[in-house]
């Protein structure tokens, strides 16, 4: 697939009353939210063309027309973006207020998400999401993508058919799942963990000195339990408390280590 070199721009603004909710449907390219003011919506968008196997005529005016009148509509305090045209790829920019929400789905584009409050809701076919900075939920669903949130304070619902998967500093509940790929999850807060994987390592930071009780089985690999006596194999299934015992944390891959820290 080679570029056209065709590139347009266009920008939006529009003024809102208290949360926003972004509902995105894109096919391929990225879209990066970052905070602002309130009461104001800015979208600055860059479109460019592809040509395929198939070939697209007049891509140039598909373009133009395209940039003259993109799919980005207000309906009260919800900003919509919707597909673009086959052959063209978009690179979005979204100044929001700090009370804003997503959803948002893909096929091919990545999500890059700061300093909101949420819920932040998506599912992309082959795209990265990136989240830092998060009050609320999160819930990603990616088929072939990186996930790496930071900083969310609530909980966290995180699945990757063919991807990695890391979330840092997570001061709720965290639920993930990868068919292929490793994981690395920290909590700042005790909360329940539960981490799966069919063929990938897991790697687990508590919350510093607070108690979980530890669940963790590997089909083929080891456990390494930091809080634990390293000098006596536990095997590859353990249930323990860990100081003292507290919220649930399960963890079981089929092909992989699993790391306790």
């Amino acid at each position: 697939m080679s570029q056209t070199g065709t590139e347009r721009s266009f920008e939006r603004r529009f003024s809102v009353a208290g949360p926003v909710v972004l509902d995105l449907n894109l096919d391929a390219g990225a879209v990066r939210v970052v905070p602002g003011e309130p009461g104001k919506v800015e979208v600055r968008g860059i479109l460019r063309g592809r040509t395929t196997f198939l070939g697209l005529r007049d891509i140039e005016g598909r373009i133009d027309a395209m940039a003259a009148n993109p799919p980005v509509q207000q309906d009260g305090n919800t900003i919509r973006i919707a597909k673009f045209l086959d052959g063209m790829s978009v690179l979005v920019e979204l100044t929001v207020p700090p009370a804003t929400s997503i959803r948002a789905q893909s096929d091919s584009a990545d999500l890059h998400v700061r300093g909101i409050a949420g819920p932040v809701e998506a599912e992309t076919d082959h795209g990265h999401v990136e989240a830092t900075g998060i009050e609320g939920e999160v819930r990603i669903e990616t088929d072939h993508g990186r996930i790496e949130i930071r900083g969310v304070q609530g909980s966290v619902s995180l699945r990757s058919d063919s991807g990695s998967i890391e979330a840092a500093e997570i001061g709720g509940r965290i639920d993930a799942r990868t068919d292929s790929g490793w994981m690395v999850l920290s909590q700042t807060t005790a909360a329940p963990i539960r981490a799966e994987s069919d063929s990938g390592d897991i790697t687990i930071r508590l919350a510093g000195g607070s108690g979980y009780d530890l669940s963790a089985e590997t089909d083929h690999g080891s456990i390494l339990i930091a809080a634990l006596d390293p000098a006596q194999d536990r095997g590859q299934r353990i249930r323990e408390k860990i100081r003292g015992g507290g919220p649930p944390v399960e963890a079981r891959t089929d092909h992989g280590d699993i790391e306790i820290e």
